[in-house]
C-alpha cells in the first residue's frame, strides 16, 4: 500500500526555506513575506518564472 504525501492530502503546512527547487516539489502555492507582510504569492510555475522576485527576496 502506498502512503499519501502531505501535499496529496490537502493538508496546509507552513515551510520556511529559500530553496525554490525543494519548495516547488512540496508545495502548490508560495508566499514571500517581508517585515511581516505578504509581498508576493503564486504557484510553483509562477515562482520559477519570476526571476526578479527570486533575486530580490530569495537571493537566487
Amino acid at each position: 500500500m502506498m502512503g499519501i504525501s502531505c501535499k496529496d492530502s490537502g493538508l496546509a503546512i507552513l515551510i520556511i526555506d529559500k530553496s525554490v527547487r525543494v519548495l516547488s516539489r512540496v508545495a502548490d502555492r508560495h508566499y514571500i513575506m517581508e517585515k511581516g507582510r505578504s509581498v508576493w504569492s503564486g504557484t510553483s510555475e509562477q515562482l520559477q518564472a519570476a526571476s526578479s522576485v527570486r533575486m530580490r527576496y530569495l537571493g537566487v
